[in-house]
């Protein structure tokens, strides 16, 4: 089986596929800020 990158890489080929994910990506931008904060602050869930 190939790796993670390399399946996105063929899946992003998609055009369909690929609006969808540019589409998503200002969320997940906005996901991965959060968890960085939290992280940087060292802050759980069970905080």
């Amino acid at each position: 089986m190939s790796s993670y990158k390399e399946y996105k890489e063929k899946a992003l080929k998609n055009p369909e596929i690929k609006a969808e994910y540019d589409a998503l990506e200002a969320e997940y931008d906005i996901i991965q800020a959060m968890i960085d904060a939290k992280s940087k602050q060292h802050i759980t869930q069970n905080n």
